[in-house]
């Protein structure tokens, strides 16, 4: 209501409630940039683990890869022998065994490689399920028209 260019609606002695609701504001203000910061913080801190996991993972993958190509030789070396009759076959069977759990062990390193490529795209956002899900074709079959395996 206007009285005399007066709008009497907004009081005019408010006793500090507007100083305490500006009070508030930027206290929720100050909170909300604190969890900002600390979301921020925390992507950064996953991206780096993400990255050292990473580098770490590949090192030890060329490590496991130099092993294998050791354990290789090995039994290739050791099968000649054999057959050369200078050793006998348990030789043959140690070195095939052991160049057998090192590339189970290749498998694991190159496993733990996806797995931290992985863990960084999700650390930098992730997204790209979405953007594999609309690069896949999608079949035009409609379940009806499915074709039965079963006469």
């Amino acid at each position: 209501m206007w009285t005399y260019g007066v709008d009497l609606s907004v009081p005019i002695f408010t006793a500090g409630a507007i100083a305490g609701q500006v009070q508030s504001a930027e206290a929720q203000q100050r909170a909300s940039v604190a969890q900002y910061q600390k979301a921020v913080q925390a992507a950064f801190s996953e991206t780096e683990n993400a990255l050292v996991g990473i580098t770490n993972s590949r090192e030890g993958l060329d490590a496991q890869q130099q092993q294998v190509s050791a354990l290789a030789n090995y039994a290739r070396l050791a099968r000649k022998r054999f057959e050369g009759g200078y050793t006998s076959y348990l030789e043959v069977l140690d070195a095939e065994r052991s160049l057998f759990n090192a590339r189970l062990q290749l498998a694991q390193a190159q496993g733990d490689v996806l797995l931290q490529a992985a863990a960084l795209y999700k650390s930098l956002g992730g997204g790209w399920i979405d953007v594999a899900d609309r690069e896949v074709p999608q079949p035009n079959v409609r379940l009806s028209e499915r074709p039965s395996i079963f006469p």
